[in-house]
């Protein structure tokens, strides 16, 4: 039920802080898992093979670590910042290849024929034959500490980005200009939802509202459509909010702290439905099962944790707990299930959109882990 595909070891040159599932562009590209790391980079992986198929700098040497990355719904737009406060906007592009072969897996073939980050090479993977490169259209140059996360309007026309004076700040992203040019998004709609710092950020699938986690264990939530701000969840957590992210209906707001716990809240009346303890630490990621035509009414989330665990819950509190570590059930009740696959703090996980039946998690050990959850 509950299984580890694989782990990629050393998978950057530093820790990873961030991953993103890419969805597959219909006819054109298979999905990937893209990772952002410490060391610069953002790089695409084959969740067949888990292979790396892509690397790219997001933008020239003396920049730093990439801290947050999203992908849109479409999968055609990559979106990351990094922590020398600049947000930039990736491209995938790529498409569909006629490749012979004997049979044996050309991914190291083609990367060694990758010369450099804008040029394609064919890739060969369970998923078909295709190119693939990320090119930058957009960046935006944000304030100091004005970049640490960002998330994606559902439409993927507009970003959002928390600051540190308790603002949100909305970008919309014009049309891409010229090949190989980089347009600067300067129109900027600024939203002031606290006066602490904003450490996480998401936007409802819906499109109408914009939750804010605070480091004082506040949530702000925020009607984008109406242009109101929502009554404050002021005792949410006794920690800073390090995540934030919406139930697939919009109708439940998932927060991790690092207080140690999880928390359900009721959108609508802004009050608490149920808390989930088991992380040792912080909570540093978590994400809703996403919906689709098989999966109708998802009731299963994943959280990562500095205590280098990742963990599935029933978002409606039963208990089947199994860990892979045989450790002692110490949990308030709705895990599932324990990975214990990561050796230091595990920044980001998230789900593949498609199928829904697997996940993906980065740390600071430089690895990354599939796994398959029924």
């Amino acid at each position: 039920m509950f299984t580890t595909l694989s782990k990629v070891q050393n998978a950057h040159k530093g820790p990873i802080w961030s991953c993103t599932w890419v969805p597959a562009q219909a006819a054109t590209l298979p999905s990937f898992v893209a990772t952002g790391s410490v060391d610069e980079t953002v790089s695409l992986w084959d969740p067949e093979s888990f292979n790396k198929v892509h690397d790219a700098k997001t933008r020239s040497a003396g920049g730093l670590a990439i801290n947050s990355i999203v992908a849109s719904a479409d999968g055609k737009r990559i979106i990351t910042s990094s922590l020398d406060n600049q947000i930039t906007v990736l491209s995938v592009g790529g498409a569909t290849a006629t490749l012979e072969s004997n049979g044996d897996s050309l991914v190291d073939e083609a990367a060694s024929k990758q010369k450099d980050d804008s040029t394609p090479a064919v890739r060969k993977s369970a998923q078909g034959d295709y190119t693939v490169a990320l090119t930058a259209t957009h960046k935006i140059a944000a304030g100091p500490a004005e970049s640490w996360t960002v998330c994606l309007s559902p439409c993927g026309t507009q970003i959002a980005s928390g600051t540190p004076a308790g603002n949100v700040n909305i970008w919309q992203i014009p049309p891409a200009g010229a090949p190989g040019s980089v347009v600067e998004i300067t129109d900027k709609r600024t939203i002031n939802v606290s006066n602490r710092l904003v450490l996480s950020v998401a936007w409802s699938s819906d499109g109408t509202l914009i939750a804010a986690g605070m480091e004082n264990g506040s949530i702000a939530l925020y009607n984008i459509e109406r242009g109101q701000p929502l009554p404050t969840i002021n005792d949410a957590h006794s920690g800073p909010v390090r995540t934030v992210a919406f139930s697939p209906d919009s109708s439940t707001l998932l927060t991790g702290s690092d207080d140690g716990t999880l928390v359900l809240h009721d959108v609508n009346v802004g009050s608490k439905i149920s808390t989930f303890t088991g992380h040792t630490s912080w909570v540093l990621s978590a994400a809703f099962q996403p919906h689709t035509d098989t999966i109708k009414s998802p009731n299963q989330f994943i959280s990562s944790s500095a205590d280098g665990s990742v963990r599935v819950w029933d978002a409606q509190g039963s208990s089947l707990h199994v860990s892979n570590t045989a450790s002692k059930n110490t949990d308030s009740g709705g895990c599932l299930f324990s990975f214990k696959e990561h050796t230091d703090q595990v920044w980001a996980v998230s789900w593949d959109p498609t199928t829904c039946r697997r996940a993906v998690s980065v740390g600071d050990d430089g690895a990354i882990v599939f796994y398959k959850i029924n």
